[in-house]
């Protein structure tokens, strides 16, 4: 099914403009798993988007760093921070904020560790996400 498939390659949490510029390569592909989660690839570099419904998300937010360092950011959402660098497994940057009662999660994983660019175009990603209107 055509449009099955180009709904399931259209992420509503990324802005593709911006995502191609975090993972540029012809190879870039992206893809839906439900409402809650998409990742999206290339050239050996993911982001992964997901979203935790939660009945407590300040005590989620407090209780997994997972090993990496924290810095309050100011956009995109309440309580908006990014773990990095993280100790452990592949390298990479988490973005976190709250919207409601959900916990979203943006991830880079570019295979070293992120650069202070990326990690902008990461919260620029997270505020153009077309999702956020509604």
């Amino acid at each position: 099914d055509p449009a099955a498939l180009a709904a399931a390659a259209n992420c509503p949490w990324f802005s593709t403009d911006v995502l191609k510029k975090l993972l540029p390569g012809k190879d870039f592909s992206q893809q839906t798993f439900g409402s809650n989660s998409c990742m999206a690839q290339a050239g050996g570099s993911v982001v992964l988007v997901s979203i935790i419904e939660t009945n407590n998300p300040d005590q989620v937010m407090e209780n997994s760093a997972g090993g990496c360092k924290r810095e309050a950011v100011a956009e995109p959402g309440h309580a908006a921070e990014m773990l990095w660098p993280c100790e452990g497994g592949r390298p990479h940057a988490k973005l976190r904020y709250l919207r409601g009662t959900r916990l979203m999660e943006y991830s880079l994983a570019p295979g070293r560790e992120p650069t202070a660019a990326e990690l902008k175009l990461l919260i620029e990603l997270a505020k153009k996400a077309p999702a956020r209107a509604s």
